[in-house]
């Protein structure tokens, strides 16, 4: 598809991070892409994303602000999504959501990588694609965070300036006052694995927010379809002998 190794890595749901830097990098295109600077509250935009089977849906988003993360490094853009399944089933930012493209007046500004806990409402955190590829670039990160002077965001009459990334473990949808505790949106298929292993998988994960399930059994037939933005893709990272 002549897509940027990074931005395949955002379909597999590996929303590297890093903070944003002066320069951009030379894969960075302003035609087909946005800067955080660039992004404003209040912006509508969609996302895309599969719920079931191998069909890609596509929804609305509203940008309610971009903030700086006390750790980790870098800006996330703080969204919520207007319709579509999480809104109809009232389930908030799901697993598996992980990577799903958001674009801007047909630019794209990142992928969905945190969601929100409180209230099952439907907010997540997306990480900005000028920071996916500053950190594919320079993976060791650095530069200074852009967002620290932006407005802050109005969520339940608290003035958000900041966000946390916080694993699976911690509980609370605030730090404090002014911070906004986010988790990693991320659900792992797993196939070929015991009940025991995949436990053993499930408590080395947790903290990192990272949920690992088992896959489905071998299908009869192979399901054809085209990759497209918000596909699912899968990759074998391990095999027996």
């Amino acid at each position: 598809m002549g897509l940027p190794r990074c931005v395949v890595a955002v379909a597999l749901g590996f929303a590297a991070v890093a903070a944003g830097a002066a320069e951009l990098p030379a894969q960075f295109d302003p035609a087909t892409m946005m800067r955080a600077s660039e992004v404003r509250p209040g912006m509508k935009g969609t996302a895309r994303s599969v719920f079931q089977g191998v069909e890609v849906t596509e929804f609305n988003i509203e940008v309610l602000g971009v903030l700086p993360k006390t750790n980790l490094g870098g800006d996330l853009v703080l969204i919520r999504v207007l319709d579509g399944p999480v809104v109809e089933r009232g389930c908030g930012i799901i697993g598996g959501m992980s990577g799903s493209p958001v674009t801007i007046d047909g630019r794209l500004v990142g992928a969905v990588a945190y969601t929100w806990s409180f209230e099952k409402e439907p907010i997540g955190g997306v990480t900005l694609i000028e920071s996916m590829l500053d950190a594919y670039v320079k993976p060791e990160g650095g530069g200074e965070q852009s967002a620290a002077q932006r407005p802050a965001v109005r969520l339940h009459g608290r003035e958000i300036r900041q966000a946390r990334i916080v694993g699976g473990e911690e509980r609370g949808a605030f730090a404090d006052a002014r911070t906004i505790n986010l988790t990693p949106v991320g659900l792992m298929t797993c196939a070929g694995l015991g009940r025991q292993t995949l436990g053993d998988y499930a408590d080395f994960l947790k903290p990192y927010g990272i949920e690992p399930m088992a896959g489905p059994g071998s299908m009869a037939e192979a399901v054809k379809t085209d990759l497209s933005p918000g596909s699912t893709c899968c990759g074998v990272t391990s095999r027996s002998r």
